[in-house]
């Protein structure tokens, strides 16, 4: 993350994070953990955009997957939104009028083949 807050590039960072972010009535990040994770984003410039649950069961509402950019506001929206896949929402971002540069590495991707589910079971 270092060298693309260097050169000054527009940064996307979505996931899974397991922190949770929700805020408290008083607009505060409940966990110390959760302070901790935006002061570090709020190093690089970067800005956590998803404000609404994206894992909720019969007990809880969390913020654990986020997307973290650096990018103007104004140059795309989000999304999050129920797939009845995973217990997790999907989130979706929609860029505007910016420019998508090289990837800085290589993407993690899951496999969900029959085999694999079927080792899940």
């Amino acid at each position: 993350m270092g060298i693309c807050w260097e050169f000054k590039s527009n940064i996307v960072v979505l996931g899974d994070f397991n922190i949770d972010l929700l805020v408290n009535d008083r607009k505060k990040v409940s966990s110390l953990i959760g302070y901790e994770f935006i002061s570090l984003i709020n190093s690089f410039n970067l800005a956590a955009q998803i404000t609404e649950p994206t894992r909720i069961t019969s007990t809880s509402r969390t913020i654990v997957d986020n997307i973290l950019t650096n990018i103007n506001e104004w140059y795309f929206s989000t999304q999050v939104f129920e797939t009845g896949l995973s217990d997790h929402a999907a989130l979706l971002m929609m860029l505007q009028g910016v420019k998508v540069g090289k990837r800085v590495g290589k993407p993690k991707k899951r496999n969900f083949s029959s085999k694999t589910i079927g080792r899940a079971q």
